[in-house]
């Protein structure tokens, strides 16, 4: 069975939205960034980006990030561009009811 059947098969879409965004905290927070601090960083490596809500939103699972500002989360956080784009892909990043 491929890894990505698997992943499907045992955690809810639900779980993996949640995942995602615990794995971006934690990627933030082992650069003991604050949220407000990543999005300047973030903005920085491009013309536009978020502000530090936008970060604690896509940390919550409420929202996700863009393929530009997920290229730009890669450069913040000094990681391959595809391994970023992968993670969340697999993960299966969208927008979740509030009640969940």
């Amino acid at each position: 069975m491929m890894a990505e059947q698997l992943l499907e098969d045992t955690i809810t879409k639900e779980e993996r939205v949640r995942i995602a965004g615990k794995w971006l905290r934690r990627a933030r927070t082992d650069m003991a960034l604050s949220q407000e601090k990543f999005a300047k960083l973030i903005r920085k490596a491009g013309d536009n980006g978020p502000v530090g809500n936008t970060v604690a939103r896509w940390e919550r699972a409420e929202m996700r990030p863009s393929l530009q500002r997920l290229d730009r989360l890669a450069n913040v956080l000094g990681l391959p561009r595809e391994l970023v784009v992968d993670i969340m892909h697999r993960l299966n990043i969208e927008r979740i009811p509030e009640d969940l």
